[in-house]
């Protein structure tokens, strides 16, 4: 006999190794199960279930490494439910979670606070024990509404709140941000220092049962944020808003907006509200008295837009202001456009 060579056996041409996960050494895992040395079977059927599954994972624009700022928060639950599942280091959506990013290596060039180019006294040991340690958690949420009126509206909110601050979330009421010259000093000190700037579900409220001005009072809201958000960003920082589909909100025209502040749309993605357990919609006005009246609005399609600041430093803008935004008037409304109207008012539309 020939003398015997240390290898795993040869596989027929086509076939894929497996192997399973041993409790003892590494070594054990080069050579595959007797089992599983049998004859092939085709992994099309395996590759294509594979590609669905991860086809369907859900796309979350934010990295716990990530500075985010959230604003216009209405219960603070959608806060509480990126914090927990995806950005504390226990967090169960860890596995799950794929950057909104294009490229699927973008999350290599996130600076995680560590500065490379101080190399004196460089203690090995200290290096390794930040990088294993459990980092502070990065997130700023705030509101529209002062403590007061949020804690009116919403009731549920007192606990959102108390969660976020006890796991180490900063929270701040009273923000406008369409103003970026009066928003809190903490904020603007902290200009060019946010990695993504989150606006979940934008909307006036029910200023006016006008189907244009309701369109043109949410128009002027985007564009006061996305220039807002220009001011707080990173240079490759992103600007996060989700949306309802269809009308009104594809009025808005939200991708024209971003470009006048200087922005360009990266991608968008569906929004799937069961990815942040324990997330739903609260009205701008506030809660719902009675069960039956209570508009779930997760239960509708929305769509999560990712833009990113256009590179060249020259660029200026498009026209801004009021004269940029142009929404006809609709001098009379048909009965479709009257439910597109419901559906838009507060009474009926939601943000966190």
């Amino acid at each position: 006999m020939g003398k015997k060579k240390n290898h795993r056996p040869p596989q027929p041409k086509g076939a894929k190794a497996t192997h399973k996960k041993s409790s003892h050494t590494p070594g054990n895992l080069r050579k595959p199960p007797p089992q599983q040395q049998k004859k092939p079977k085709s992994n099309s059927t395996s590759t294509n279930s594979s590609n669905k599954q991860k086809s369907q994972e859900p796309l979350i624009p934010y990295t716990p490494s990530s500075r985010i700022l959230l604003v216009g928060e209405g219960d603070f639950s959608f806060s509480v439910a990126l914090l927990n599942t995806y950005l504390l280091p226990s967090g169960s959506g860890s596995s799950k979670r794929e950057s909104a990013d294009a490229d699927a290596d973008a999350d290599e060039d996130v600076d995680v606070g560590y500065d490379e180019d101080y190399d004196e006294d460089y203690d090995e040991d200290a290096e390794y024990a930040y990088n294993v340690r459990p980092r502070p958690v990065s997130l700023t949420a705030t509101s529209y509404d002062t403590e007061a009126a949020l804690l009116e509206k919403y009731p549920q909110s007192a606990s959102n709140l108390k969660s976020l601050q006890e796991k180490g979330a900063t929270v701040l009421h009273g923000v406008d941000v369409t103003k970026f010259a009066k928003l809190p000093k903490s904020l603007r000190r902290r200009q060019g220092a946010f990695d993504v700037v989150g606006f979940m579900f934008p909307h006036v409220g029910g200023l006016s049962t006008d189907v244009g001005r309701q369109v043109k009072s949410n128009q002027e809201l985007l564009l006061g944020f996305f220039k807002t958000a220009a001011e707080l960003l990173a240079s490759d920082g992103t600007a996060v808003v989700t949306l309802f589909d269809g009308a009104p909100y594809d009025q808005w025209d939200i991708k024209s907006l971003a470009k006048a502040a200087g922005f360009r749309t990266r991608r968008s993605f569906k929004f799937e509200s069961e990815s942040y357990p324990g997330y739903k919609h609260a009205r701008t006005l506030g809660n719902v008295e009675g069960s039956g009246t209570a508009w779930k609005g997760e239960e509708r399609k929305a769509r999560t837009y990712v833009f990113e600041l256009i590179e060249d430093k020259g660029y200026t803008g498009e026209k801004t202001g009021a004269n940029a935004i142009e929404v006809k008037r609709i001098k009379k409304t048909t009965k479709r456009e009257r439910r597109f109207q419901d559906e838009s008012s507060d009474e009926e539309d939601s943000k966190k």
